[in-house]
């Protein structure tokens, strides 16, 4: 999957060449209905008014797809054919981002760069190199590391979201960006960057894919208390999982779970479609994807980069439903079991962190956030309720962004 941007008809694979070169109204709509309760692009709507996302290729829930064993064969096949068709060039120097998940681990073992990067936090709980560590040994990759800190994330927070114009990454995708920009520091031969998007989405590694998975199971066994009421119980938990889903994915405001946008645009479009496993990869494929590879697209547009992401592929989200049929008992157990010489470390490790930011320990940043809020529910355009600010989160990083983005391009 690659994203491009509509104007006027046009198509634009920088999104910048649109916003710096347009007159540009700032959508308002977008902001208070989409990027701030969920901040993902839902509608294909961004930040600013006539301008949508394209991404190339879409799971289609109604389309019947003939099984093809899921193998390391097939995979293989499919992770090298993405790359021929978006040109690498294997003679050509080239590194791989490898945070230690399986992701972008099961890469490295693909691709076997010579060259690895990762970016950490000294905090423990905030530090992943003992797995990234791992697939450098294995694969016997010179593993640039790189400590970060609260003054690398104050340095380059406000570039990231002038480089993405329309916000919608978390804390992550300025750390991802500040290590990016060192591995290219300190060598600058690369010109190609292997990343591992695409590994939660379609092979199913979000939280919420498994318990929207475990309470429809359990709506679906009979109930020692009245067991005559089991169809009951299953026509109940159906009228409930869409709204389920959009609740699992909200970041602010309960109230947004009941506008008009979400009942006659999101809800409406998961309720057509008819199986779990469908409405969760509809999610996780034509929602979630394309928000990270904007994030990605952009960081290596500004770097001067080729960017790949071979999990993000045509093929493997062609067949994404069969690979997760029925959905496994942990999260993405057909990737964890595929490559023989897995690390057990990496394979057995099933806590969920993506680029953890120690930001509880960082006074400064937390005042720049907290005047940023405040900013924001300042402007006459903005109608919508303010919140207590209660620390750094999901949210108020959300309304962070949109302040940034307003001070620059309003």
């Amino acid at each position: 999957m690659k994203i491009n941007y509509k104007y006027k008809d046009k198509e634009f694979d920088d999104i910048r060449n649109i916003v710096y070169n347009s007159k540009l109204e700032i959508n308002y709509d977008y902001i208070f209905e989409e990027y701030l309760p969920f901040q993902a692009f839902i509608s294909k709507r961004t930040f600013f008014k006539d301008v949508t996302i394209n991404p190339s290729i879409e799971f289609d829930p109604f389309e019947y797809v003939k099984f093809e064993e899921f193998n390391k064969d097939l995979f293989s096949k499919y992770i090298q054919e993405y790359l021929t068709r978006y040109e690498f060039d294997y003679s050509k120097e080239f590194a791989n981002a490898v945070s230690g998940g399986i992701d972008s681990s099961i890469i490295a073992l693909e691709t076997k760069p010579k060259i690895i990067y990762s970016g950490f936090f000294k905090e423990k709980e905030f530090n992943e190199i003992p797995y990234s560590t791992e697939i450098a040994k294995k694969i016997k990759a010179n593993h640039y590391k790189y400590e970060l800190n609260e003054l690398d994330f104050l340095r380059n927070m406000e570039e990231c979201i002038e480089i993405l114009c329309s916000p919608i990454g978390g804390l992550g995708s300025v750390a991802e960006y500040t290590t990016l920009k060192k591995i290219l520091k300190d060598v600058p031969s690369i010109k190609q960057v292997i990343f591992g998007n695409g590994g939660d989405e379609i092979f199913m590694g979000y939280f919420f894919n498994y318990y929207i998975k475990e309470f429809y199971n359990k709506s679906c066994i009979k109930p020692k208390y009245m067991p005559n009421f089991l169809p009951f119980k299953k026509e109940l938990s159906n009228k409930i999982i869409d709204f389920m889903i959009v609740a699992s994915l909200n970041r602010g405001y309960p109230s947004a779970l009941y506008s008009s946008f979400v009942k006659n645009t999101f809800i409406s479009k998961i309720n057509k479609i008819e199986s779990i496993i469908d409405k969760l990869l509809f999610i996780n494929i034509n929602i979630t994807l394309p928000t990270l590879l904007h994030i990605n697209n952009q960081i290596c547009k500004s770097t001067k980069i080729k960017g790949f992401n071979p999990l993000a592929n045509k093929d493997l989200i062609r067949i994404s439903k069969y690979i997760n049929t029925p959905i496994s008992k942990i999260p993405k157990e057909s990737l964890r079991t595929l490559y023989e010489d897995m690390p057990k470390k990496i394979k057995n490790n099933y806590i969920k962190r993506g680029f953890p930011i120690p930001t509880h320990k960082w006074d400064t940043f937390n005042n720049v956030v907290k005047n940023a809020y405040n900013s924001f529910f300042k402007r006459k355009e903005v109608t919508i309720e303010k919140m207590s600010y209660n620390g750094i989160n999901r949210y108020t990083w959300g309304i962070f962004q949109a302040e940034l983005c307003l001070r620059r391009f309003k």
